[in-house]
């Protein structure tokens, strides 16, 4: 487990926020922030992407639609691993989101080929990795 700079315990953020595409980004002093937008929305910029189709991720989820979740999680270091896992499934759970599959592989080489075939599933919406690399 990780300390933090005081030696102490790190501890694990237990909620998560869905948050709305764009509503991450830093705001400009000065500006409105109640509406984020891109250089690529703007009349002058518009015509360089003209026949370009430009998404967010998240445009088509909104915070009613369910989510589908797939976990590809490393066997190596188990019981940190199990941990993480209830961290994922927690995450999950506060941002409304369903785990549909969790699938352990034996190390981070095998997570990409996995990801990739979970993707491809209908009943996956997004595919979340988790694994501990030591150093």
């Amino acid at each position: 487990a990780s300390k933090d700079s005081d030696g102490e315990q790190a501890t694990l953020q237990q909620q998560y926020t869905f948050h709305t595409p764009g509503s991450v980004q830093e705001p400009t002093a000065g500006e409105d922030t109640s509406e984020v937008v891109f250089a690529h929305q703007t009349p002058e910029e518009a015509g360089k992407w003209s026949g370009t189709q430009i998404t967010h991720v998240g445009d088509t989820i909104t915070n009613d639609a369910p989510k589908r979740i797939a976990i590809v999680i490393g066997e190596f270091h188990n019981v940190l691993m199990d941990q993480c896992l209830e961290d994922a499934r927690l995450a999950a759970e506060a941002m409304g989101a369903t785990v549909k599959k969790v699938v352990w592989v034996p190390g981070t080489y095998e997570a990409p080929l996995v990801t990739e075939n979970l993707l491809q599933e209908a009943d996956v919406d997004c595919v979340v990795v988790v694994g501990y690399i030591e150093k």
